[in-house]
C-alpha cells in the first residue's frame, strides 16, 4: 500500500496545486503536472539527504502561508461563530532512518499542526461568509496580492510531501529485500551519515511512470481522491495491525491496553475504510491492484528463495568432505607425477 501510495501522492499532491492557475484547462493542468513529476524523480539520484536541504525552507514558507488562508477580516469577524473544524486529516509521514524522533516532534508540534489548524479554521471561516465556493475553497481564500506567490508555493510543497512517499518508498523496498522478500534491485546509499537514506534506481523511474500515466489518466484530483483514499485507510488499518503485534510480541504490555488500543483504532479505521470503498469502481481499485501485483511478486520471490536455501542447507558439503576430496586429488596428482 505504501508504494502505491508512493504513485498516487505525488500525481494528487502536484495536480491540485497545480489546478490553482485558474487560466489553464484541464489538459494544460495535466501537461504541467506531468513535467513537474518527471522533473521530481530524474532529481531522486542526488540523494535524500540534498533533497531535504532544499525543500526545508519551502516548506516552512508553506506552512507560514496557508497558516493565514481565510483568516483576512471578514473570515476573522466571522471565527466567533466557529467552534472547531476539524473536516480534514492529515497524514504525516516520517521515516526515522531520514529525520531524527525530536526533530519530528518539534517540527509537527510547533509548525505543523499549528498552521493546519489554522488554516482549516480560516478556510471554515471564509465559507460561511461565500458558501459558493466551497469547491474551491483554498485558493478563493487566498488573498489576491499574494495568489500567485501561494500558487508557487503550493506547488513546491506538492513536491515536498511527493518527495516523503517516494524515499518511503524506496526504504521499505530496501528492507524488504535484505528480507529476502523483494527481488534484488541496485540500492544505492546517499548518506554516509543516515544508513537508511537509500536510493533505487529501477524503483524511481518505475513510480515515474506510474505517476505520468496515472496522471493522464484520471486527469483530475476529484478522480484521484477516489483512489488516494483507500490507499490511506489501508494502509493505516495494516499499520494498526503490526503495531498491535508490536505491543503483543515485542513491547509485552498489558492485554487490556492492547485490546483498548485495537479497538478504538480498528474501528474508526474500519470505519472510514467502509466509506472509501464504496468507490471501488470509481478509482478505488487502484491501490488495491497495486498491491495485489507486488504481493503475488513478494509471495513468489520469498517463496522460490525459500525452497532455495532449503536445499542448499539440506545439500551442503561439509569442510571435512572438501578436504578429503582436495586431499585424494592431491595424492592422485602425486602418483601420477612419480609414474
Amino acid at each position: 500500500m505504501v508504494i502505491g501510495d508512493g504513485i498516487i501522492t505525488p500525481s494528487i499532491s502536484v495536480l491540485s496545486a497545480v489546478s490553482g492557475i485558474k487560466p489553464l484547462g484541464q489538459e494544460a493542468i495535466v501537461g504541467v503536472s506531468v513535467a513537474i513529476l518527471v522533473a521530481l524523480f530524474c532529481f531522486q539520484r542526488f540523494g535524500t539527504d540534498k533533497v531535504g536541504y532544499s525543500f526545508a525552507p519551502a516548506i516552512c514558507i508553506w506552512f507560514c502561508l496557508i497558516s493565514g488562508t481565510g483568516n483576512g477580516k471578514k473570515g476573522w469577524l466571522s471565527l466567533g461563530g466557529v467552534i472547531l473544524c476539524i473536516t480534514g486529516s492529515e497524514a504525516m509521514f516520517v521515516d526515522l532512518g531520514h529525520f531524527s524522533v525530536r526533530s519530528v516532534q518539534i517540527s509537527f508540534s510547533c509548525v505543523v499542526f499549528p498552521s493546519i489548524l489554522s488554516a482549516y479554521i480560516g478556510q471554515a471561516a471564509y465559507l460561511t461568509k461565500f458558501p459558493e465556493n466551497v469547491g474551491n475553497a483554498f485558493y478563493a481564500s487566498v488573498l489576491d496580492p499574494i495568489y500567485w506567490p501561494t500558487f508557487v508555493v503550493a506547488v513546491v510543497a506538492a513536491i515536498i510531501a511527493s518527495q516523503a512517499m517516494i524515499s518511503g518508498a524506496f526504504s521499505i523496498v530496501a528492507q524488504a529485500q535484505s528480507l529476502g522478500c523483494f527481488p534484488r534491485v541496485k540500492v544505492i546509499h546517499t548518506s554516509a551519515k543516515h544508513e537508511g537514506q537509500v536510493y533505487i534506481p529501477e524503483l524511481n523511474y518505475f513510480l515515474m511512470v506510474a505517476c505520468v500515466v496515472v496522471t493522464l489518466s484520471f486527469k483530475t484530483t476529484r478522480n484521484l481522491g477516489n483512489a488516494y483514499g483507500i490507499c490511506v485507510v489501508s494502509a493505516e488499518l495494516t499499520t494498526t495491525n503490526m503495531m498491535t503485534l508490536v505491543m503483543l510480541l515485542i513491547w509485552k504490555i498489558s492485554i487490556w491496553r492492547i485490546i483498548l488500543f485495537y479497538v478504538v483504532y480498528v474501528t474508526i479505521e474500519s470505519t472510514y475504510l467502509s466509506t472509501q470503498l464504496t468507490k471501488f469502481v470509481q478509482g478505488g481499485f487502484l491501490p488495491l491492484a497495486f498491491s495485489f501485483v507486488l504481493v503475488i511478486i513478494m509471495g513468489n520471490w520469498h517463496y522460490v528463495q525459500k525452497h532455495r536455501y532449503e536445499f542448499e542447507l539440506k545439500n551442503k558439503v561439509s569442510s571435512d568432505y572438501c578436504e578429503h576430496v582436495i586431499f585424494v586429488l592431491r595424492d592422485n596428482r602425486s602418483k601420477r607425477n612419480k609414474k
